[in-house]
C-alpha cells in the first residue's frame, strides 16, 4: 500500500481533539524514565485542565493504558522525582497532579541529525538553521 495514496486523510488539529506536550519530554526526559513514564506523563496530559492540572485514579490511568495500577503508581513516582510532575493529595486516596514546565535547555531537547540520518535539519523544527 502507497503512503501517497491521495484519499488517506493527514491529522487535523481540531481544537479539543489534542494536547500540547514538549519535545524534550520524549527526547530527553524519555531514556531516563522508560515508555510507561512518558505514557501516563501523556495520559496526564490529555486530562490536563488549563491549570494544567487533573485528577484520575490511577486505576482509571491503568485501565486505559492496560497496565496494572502498581506499574502506574511507579510511573507516577519517577514522574514526581524527575520533576514533570507535582502531586498534590486530595485526601487520603485522591491526589491532583500539576504538569510542570520542564527543565531542559533548548539544546537538549532539539532532534539531532547525526543520529537521525533519515531526517534532514529542515524538517526537525528548529528554525535556527
Amino acid at each position: 500500500m502507497s503512503s501517497n495514496n491521495k484519499n488517506t486523510e493527514l491529522r487535523r488539529m481540531i481544537p479539543g481533539e489534542w494536547y500540547w506536550v514538549s519535545k524534550s519530554v520524549i527526547q530527553y526526559y524519555a531514556p531516563q524514565i522508560g515508555f510507561l513514564s512518558i505514557a501516563v506523563y501523556h495520559f496526564l496530559a490529555s486530562l490536563a485542565n488549563k491549570k494544567q492540572s487533573c485528577f484520575p485514579s490511577q486505576s482509571y490511568i491503568a485501565s486505559h493504558l492496560g497496565c496494572s495500577r502498581t506499574s502506574v503508581n511507579r510511573a507516577i513516582k519517577q514522574l514526581q522525582i524527575i520533576g514533570l510532575i507535582r502531586i498534590i493529595k486530595r485526601d487520603r486516596f485522591h491526589c491532583r497532579y500539576q504538569l510542570l514546565q520542564t527543565r531542559c535547555t533548548t539544546d537538549k531537547s532539539k532532534m539531532c541529525c547525526r543520529f537521525n540520518n533519515d531526517v534532514s535539519p529542515m524538517d526537525t523544527n528548529n528554525k535556527h538553521i
